[in-house]
């Protein structure tokens, strides 16, 4: 990615002090104004996926100024100005570089974490999603393609489907508890496979579910297993508030991560395919 900006000016001023020594020695001092007019630079990011969160590296920076003027007052050493002036105003020059680079660097990093940082988008009052990048981001002249991978979250609790199947991890949570109750203790786990037809309404994905399969089990601390029966059963009794539950989060929609001040228009579009969403999205600042 890159930056540029033109156009700008800086003004200062400021006092001097020389002092000149030969037979004998000569102090003077004055005053100096710098306007430098038409800066532009140029500024370079990556962006990059680590641990499905992303990061981004500063590059390059370059600085041009198109005028530059330095007025030193002439006192009693006005003969040495000329030899003052020039290595004066290369030090003006490069501090003004380093600054305006500096500070460049200092915004963009600011801004650009506090959009990348906050992926945790509010769908409602009750449900959220986390958003993580799959793979690093790719930048053309043309387009920009981020991979995401999106989880819903009820309120503040978050259940990762990876960590279901280590029940016997959280054997340490129930030491307290005597041997024959360990027994009986076990843990429910519902998976399910929900085919929705996606559409796009303004900022926000929303979704039409077409259809939605069940299927249910218990885990025990032990090699305990329940009935297919009962679990079948049990898959019927939770369905329908599961899929309200679904239902709910498709209709409320949710929103495209964004900038603050960045639109999407409603020329943007998605694509369906076997494994991913793409959204063809045309933003405006």
């Amino acid at each position: 990615m890159k930056w540029s900006t033109s156009g700008g000016s800086i003004e200062l001023s400021g006092t001097w002090d020389a002092i000149l020594i030969e037979d004998k020695v000569t102090r003077d001092k004055g005053f100096l104004n710098v306007n430098v007019s038409d800066i532009q630079m140029n500024i370079s990011a990556s962006v990059f996926e680590l641990d499905g969160k992303p990061q981004i590296r500063i590059g390059d920076c370059l600085v041009k100024v198109g005028r530059f003027d330095v007025e030193i007052s002439e006192n009693e050493l006005l003969w040495l100005n000329p030899l003052f002036k020039k290595p004066f105003s290369r030090s003006i020059q490069q501090e003004i570089f380093e600054k305006v680079c500096s500070t460049a660097r200092s915004i963009l990093i600011e801004e650009i974490n506090r959009y990348f940082i906050s992926n945790h988008v509010q769908i409602d009052e009750n449900f959220s999603a986390d958003f993580n990048l799959t793979q690093n981001p790719h930048f053309t002249r043309n387009f920009t393609e981020f991979g995401l991978a999106a989880q819903v979250v009820h309120g503040e609790h978050v259940c990762h489907p990876e960590n279901n199947a280590n029940f016997t991890e959280d054997y340490k949570d129930y030491k307290d508890y005597k041997d024959y109750t360990l027994q009986l203790i076990g843990r429910g786990v519902i998976n399910t496979l929900s085919k929705v037809e996606p559409f796009l309404n303004g900022n926000r994905i929303h979704g039409n579910l077409r259809n939605i399969t069940f299927a249910s089990r218990i885990d025990f601390l032990n090699d305990r297993h329940y009935s297919d029966k009962y679990l079948n059963n049990s898959a019927k009794i939770e369905k329908i508030p599961a899929q309200k539950v679904i239902e709910s989060v498709l209709s409320f929609g949710m929103p495209i991560p964004s900038y603050h001040s960045v639109l999407v228009p409603d020329s943007s579009r998605i694509q369906v395919f076997d494994d991913y969403l793409r959204l063809d999205v045309d933003f405006f600042h």
